[in-house]
């Protein structure tokens, strides 16, 4: 399960006091309009803060019960189905196949992240991380679930727009730039070539 911020704050109690935590919660809960509850929201800090070192599972070392990120290609997809709550609300899911070099597994998509599938964002042959995603037993095995606390996106291949130098490294420019801010968008999540992930923030900046 996701840890309470209390337990996430243990993580980063030596640089960072808990009003100035609780403080940097609060303001993103508004700034996400209440979008993220306050735990997930201090997983999101301590992850940029470098405190959540959480190692990618490969699909043999999944098994019910367990939390972590995953990376795999979609080979195969259902069509988006619709289900009934208990509520009498309707919602929306969508079952895929997902495989890497170790094995294959059920991913399980629900709600707003079935418009990935519908979109071809994610279709056959996509490569996706999955970020906190939950495991559970299901009839075909082991299942994937992309829920409230988790996050999906397709792993993208960079190196098409990356402008390389003869020996094969990103060529890179340094400049200074002084300014004052006038925004700071939301933190979002970023995927690396190597599957890892980070985070970032735009800023806007008047000169």
């Amino acid at each position: 399960m996701v840890q309470s911020k209390q337990e996430l704050y243990g993580l980063v109690s030596d640089c960072i006091t808990w009003d100035a935590f609780e403080e940097e919660i609060q303001k993103r809960y508004h700034e996400y309009e209440t979008l993220f509850d306050e735990d997930t929201l201090a997983l999101l800090l301590v992850d940029e803060m470098g405190r959540n070192i959480q190692s990618t599972l490969t699909i043999h070392d999944l098994h019910p019960g367990i939390e972590g990120s995953i990376v795999g290609t979609i080979f195969s997809i259902e069509p988006v189905r619709t289900f009934q709550r208990k509520n009498g609300s309707s919602g929306r899911y969508v079952r895929l196949g997902i495989a890497d070099e170790t094995g294959n597994a059920i991913l399980m998509l629900w709600n707003e992240d079935t418009k990935l599938v519908e979109s071809k964002t994610i279709q056959q042959g996509t490569t996706v991380k999955i970020i906190n995603g939950y495991t559970k037993k299901g009839y075909q095995g082991i299942e994937i679930h992309v829920g409230k606390w988790s996050h999906i996106e397709p792993v993208s291949d960079s190196s098409k727009t990356k402008p390389m130098l003869a020996e094969g490294k990103p060529q890179l420019q340094e400049v200074t730039i002084c300014g004052c801010i006038d925004t700071i968008e939301p933190t979002r999540v970023f995927f690396k070539d190597d599957g890892s992930y980070g985070f970032v923030t735009v800023l806007s900046l008047e000169t």
